[in-house]
């Protein structure tokens, strides 16, 4: 399953609960679709589909390095776009 289609999953009721999971899952597409391409395509393919680092790197003709380089500059670029739209107390009240 890609974001894509968490993000269109209607098979949930929409209660508080799933209310707030389609909230946080739109702010996630969203930011993901703002990452460059190259991080979101590590981002994407090493958490969200879980491939290896060394599968992503070899399939990708990449070095391991730029892999990680890629991968931690797009969750941080993740993290700090997902923190723009929704303020950090908001996030941490519901917990």
């Amino acid at each position: 399953m890609d974001i894509a289609q968490l993000r269109d999953d209607s098979s949930a009721p929409l209660d508080y609960t799933g209310l707030q999971w389609k909230i946080a899952s739109d702010i996630l597409y969203k930011s993901l679709e703002l990452l460059d391409p190259r991080k979101r395509e590590a981002v994407e393919r090493i958490k969200i589909h879980g491939d290896k680092r060394e599968e992503f790197a070899s399939a990708a003709g990449l070095t391991l390095g730029t892999v990680k380089m890629r991968l931690h500059r797009g969750l941080t670029s993740l993290k700090r776009s997902v923190e723009r739209q929704v303020p950090l107390e908001e996030l941490l009240a519901t917990r």
